[in-house]
């Protein structure tokens, strides 16, 4: 029964959701403008906010809701979907991020898209939540959430639908299935001891990406375990330690074959596969490319050049295989499509794709493992300052041997999909929530530590504040606030108390670094969200004084008038002047009442 007031922004899907929707929006007090056309560019998207007539409330994008199955083939519809899907969402984005405030909330809506309730999913839509989890991090003033209603459609959907959006608990992934709501979390797990797998000495083994740097290395790993034919595919020629490293598994014995062809090509792989002799018994997507940039900042041409690979090479290689007898298929996936990566909007479009298209895959009665892996050891698709910045936000290397001691348990088990990473549970998920609320880590647990002894500096300011009178408290602690957060932030001058903590620069890691200063200066614990739920230095003061220190209530004051000396004056040698203000004031006070 929550109202719709203003103006809801409605990217129609081809069904009657949309028009359902709309219906349901009026009935409760708002106005829903519908979008038929393909957002063609950010201007398109601007245009469509403007002609709001009133406040514009909310953006819901339902073009993930059409034709969810694929025909067999189907490689022209998967790219058509990502274009429109993806291209809509990376408009609307980029209009709303430079859009007055306050900012409208955007809501993504699919069908079957998730494995949720058991159902195999249909991959088509997948791309759009692997964004919208991006958009989600970089974009939370505007993050609504997704909602993955049931593949075979029911009744009353777009109330159900409305419901999640006006009168959400907060949970921004979400799917239903036969009357059930289910919401997206990671779980700890544990693997199975491996016996040790024995590849096919008889049988080919074709890596996509296979001449890269984890590739290469996860072609020595295969001949360790008895493969003797390898097909190394890549996009460019070559190189020459690519080549040094064929010529060592040469010299163990090992065919290797380094045909060149590019893994979103359905015409170069079917030639590639053609020549294969002998047949083909596993099969691993390792290609990939990744050019950081923002979703605000990112032409539709820039998120398919690097989304290709991922999406289109899955579905090329599933279909040129999908009737071949193979022990194997194995995508390497990405940590980032689990939980998100800033300035990965395209990337993590393609890995979710390939997530998804596991679960399709074991679905339709074939093998499939998608492995969302951390990053690896020695691998060249990170650059050096991306390494330092996953390292501030606890995302730990994986060791070569680990990476594939659990590679080897994983194919061993019936696993379809699972994440493989080291990650500093502490400080991701203080990095992961510092902006708002993330149910996705909810059963991850990481112990409550308390806080810890105060350092000098912060011992002195806590004797300060308690002997303080109530009116300097909030001057001391804002005073101790500017200098942290300007030296967390690299600022040259005392920070505007009033300036939102994200407008002056602040990110993620820079919230974690604010919360751990904050804490190990004063020695108390405050959740990861602080900076977030109180975003200016005015504001958390306020918050560390009362709910923190608990020293915000002025200190009691006595009634009773201070006894007068000889000359008829009070006793006030020895007081402050912030003491004699508030001895001024209490005796004003007594004479008015």
């Amino acid at each position: 029964g929550a109202r719709a007031d203003g103006t809801w922004l409605v990217l129609r899907d081809r069904g009657e959701v949309a028009t359902e929707l709309v219906a349901a929006i009026e009935a409760r007090g708002g106005r829903a403008l519908l979008v038929d056309d393909d957002i063609a560019s950010p201007e398109v998207a601007r245009t469509l906010i403007a002609s709001a007539e009133s406040p514009l409330r909310g953006v819901v994008h339902l073009r993930g809701l059409d034709s969810p199955e694929m025909p067999a083939g189907g490689l022209a519809e998967l790219r058509d979907a990502t274009r429109r899907d993806c291209g809509a969402l990376l408009h609307v984005v980029q209009a709303l991020a430079a859009a007055e405030k306050p900012q409208p909330q955007l809501w993504l809506a699919t069908r079957g898209v998730q494995p949720a309730g058991g159902a195999a999913p249909a991959p088509l839509h997948a791309p759009l939540w692997g964004l919208g989890r991006v958009v989600a991090l970089e974009h939370s003033e505007l993050w609504g959430g997704m909602v993955d209603l049931d593949p075979a459609g029911m009744p009353g959907e777009a109330a159900l639908l409305l419901d999640e959006i006006l009168a959400s608990d907060g949970e921004d992934q979400v799917a239903h299935r036969r009357g059930e709501r289910y919401a997206a979390r990671l779980v700890p797990g544990a693997l199975d001891a491996g016996r040790g797998v024995l590849l096919r000495p008889d049988a080919s083994y074709l890596v996509a990406g296979g001449r890269g740097a984890l590739g290469l290395k996860l072609a020595a790993w295969m001949a360790d375990r008895g493969a003797r034919h390898l097909i190394l595919t890549g996009r460019g020629p070559v190189t020459r330690e690519a080549a040094a490293a064929v010529a060592r598994l040469e010299e163990r014995g090992v065919s290797v074959d380094c045909p060149r062809a590019d893994v979103a090509d359905p015409d170069a792989m079917a030639a590639v596969l053609d020549a294969v002799e002998p047949p083909v018994r596993g099969v691993v997507h390792a290609a990939g490319v990744f050019e950081p940039r923002r979703a605000a900042d990112m032409s539709r041409a820039e998120f398919e050049e690097v989304a290709a690979a991922k999406i289109e090479g899955t579905w090329v290689l599933h279909e040129l295989t999908r009737a071949t007898e193979l022990d194997f298929f194995v995508m390497f996936s990405s940590a980032a499509s689990v939980w998100g990566s800033a300035l990965a909007g395209h990337y993590v479009a393609g890995n979710h794709f390939q997530d998804v298209a596991a679960h399709h895959r074991r679905g339709l009665g074939l093998p499939a493992l998608a492995v969302n892996w951390g990053w690896w050891e020695g691998s060249d698709m990170v650059p050096e300052e991306a390494k330092a910045y996953f390292g501030a936000l606890g995302l730990e290397v994986v060791p070569e041997d680990a990476g594939f001691d659990a590679l080897e348990r994983l194919l061993e088990s019936k696993a379809v999909q699972r994440t493989i990473a080291p990650v500093d549970w502490r400080t991701f998920k203080a990095a992961f929530s510092a902006r708002r609320r993330r149910p996705l880590l909810d059963l991850i647990e990481v112990p409550v530590e308390p806080g810890g002894a105060a350092s000098a500096e912060g011992l002195e300011l806590i004797r300060a504040l308690e002997q303080a009178p109530a009116r300097r408290r909030g001057e001391l602690i804002v005073d101790f606030l500017q200098r942290l957060v300007g030296a967390a932030l690299g600022l040259d001058r005392p920070m505007d108390p009033q300036l939102g903590f994200f407008d002056a620069g602040m990110d993620s890691i820079t919230a974690v670094e604010v919360k751990t200063r904050i804490e190990s200066s004063l020695g108390v614990a405050i959740p990861a969200t602080a900076a977030f739920e109180h975003p200016n230095i005015e504001a958390l003061a306020t918050y560390l004084l009362g709910d923190v220190l608990e020293l915000a209530a002025p200190e009691p004051v006595e009634e009773k008038p201070p006894e007068a000396n000889g000359n008829g004056h009070a006793e006030l040698d020895g007081l402050s002047e912030d003491e004699l203000l508030d001895l001024l004031e209490n005796q004003l006070a007594g004479a008015e009442r």
